[in-house]
């Protein structure tokens, strides 16, 4: 229901209202400052999800992932690997080959040694010396041309002599002209010399005319030695001395090849009191010279270094290698015989495998080179 408010009474002078103490409304008055904020609620339950918002737009396109980098530096080659077992063999055997021609007769083999000597018969009584007449003309016979034989074969030669010849003087015999060139002295030994002159150069050759004072050659169809120098006895014998003169370069030993083009030397320093063996190594004489694609710390790592007995002495070796495992490492370093045994069966001195310990020298040097290498890299990283 609607309620009506009459106009406000006054108040009189006792103070108190005359008429109605409610007036008639006022008008509204202005709405008052906002009033500070209070502290916020708990929060409410979280509503159902909405509903999916459109998809936004595509982004840039990112860098790309599938671009290859630069190709780093290539590594060290790594080590070989070990050896892999050997195939079994083929079964198949191929068809036998025509005959080949026949071949050249072989070499003629070596002289054997000379029998011992037999025992020396007793001297007999000397005789009544002769004299020229009373030689036999069996024994001694001077032709017309004045060619003398003495004994029972003769031929054109001046002198033919077919038994022993002794010739005596007090102190040496002596042949030669007017002065004796060859001497067979007291003491066993043979000089010679030319003419009066002792210090000029004389020559001997054999089977050669010689250009040096002593020169032997050989046929080289026999493979035999050129000559010997023993000493037989007990270790403490000594073989060959050569004596070369004080200079730094002085030779007392050169090895040629079969076109006389010089392989080799041993030299000898008087001064530091030692030796060098030289090989040839002219960079005039070789050609294709390059860098060298040997791996040596390869090769030397596979070398086996061995310990052992020499058959022939006993003798223990605490260091060393064997020539046949060398052959596929170092061929280089290896000498191959080309039989393994001589004609009896046996191993010879022209059978036997051997080592040239300076050939590992220069593999050793590249080896050496690696591993420097190898340290440079690791230094700088």
């Amino acid at each position: 229901m609607a309620i009506n408010i009459g106009p406000q009474g006054v108040i009189d002078n006792s103070a108190q209202w005359i008429g109605d103490p409610t007036g008639l409304q006022g008008p509204q008055g202005k709405t008052g400052d906002k009033g500070y904020q209070g502290d916020t609620g708990p929060q409410g339950d979280t509503g159902p999800q909405g509903d999916t918002g459109p998809q936004g737009n595509t982004g840039d396109k990112g860098l790309d992932s599938t671009a290859t980098g630069d190709t780093g530096e290539q590594g060290y080659q790594g080590d070989s690997g070990s050896q892999g077992d050997t195939g079994e063999p083929s079964t198949v055997q191929g068809d036998t080959g025509e005959q080949g021609d026949k071949g050249d007769p072989g070499n003629t083999g070596e002289q054997g040694d000379t029998g011992d000597q037999g025992d020396t018969g007793e001297q007999g009584d000397t005789g009544d010396p002769g004299t020229f007449t009373d030689m036999d003309p069996t024994f001694t016979t001077v032709t017309t041309t004045g060619n003398v034989t003495v004994g029972t074969s003769q031929n054109s030669a001046d002198l033919t002599v077919t038994d022993n010849i002794h010739m005596y003087d007090e102190n040496f015999i002596g042949i030669g002209d007017s002065e004796e060139r060859i001497l067979f002295d007291t003491s066993g030994s043979i000089k010679m010399y030319n003419g009066s002159n002792p210090t000029t150069t004389v020559k001997l050759g054999v089977n050669c005319n010689p250009s040096y004072p002593l020169q032997v050659s050989k046929g080289s169809s026999n493979p035999s030695y050129v000559g010997l120098f023993q000493n037989a006895g007990t270790a403490s014998q000594k073989g060959l001395k050569i004596q070369i003169g004080s200079s730094a370069t002085s030779v007392g030993m050169e090895i040629f090849d079969s076109t006389n083009s010089i392989c080799g030397s041993v030299a000898g320093y008087g001064a530091t009191n030692t030796i060098a063996f030289i090989q040839g190594s002219d960079e005039r004489l070789k050609s294709n010279i390059k860098d060298t694609d040997w791996q040596g710390l390869e090769k030397i790592n596979n070398i086996k270094l061995r310990q052992f007995d020499w058959n022939k002495s006993g003798a223990h070796i605490d260091i060393g290698v064997v020539a046949q495992e060398m052959q596929d490492i170092i061929p280089q370093a290896v000498t191959k015989p080309e039989e393994e045994l001589d004609e009896n069966g046996e191993i010879g001195d022209d059978n036997k495998w051997g080592i040239t310990i300076s050939e590992i020298i220069l593999p050793l040097v590249k080896a050496v080179q690696e591993l420097s290498a190898k340290v440079d890299v690791l230094e700088n990283n």
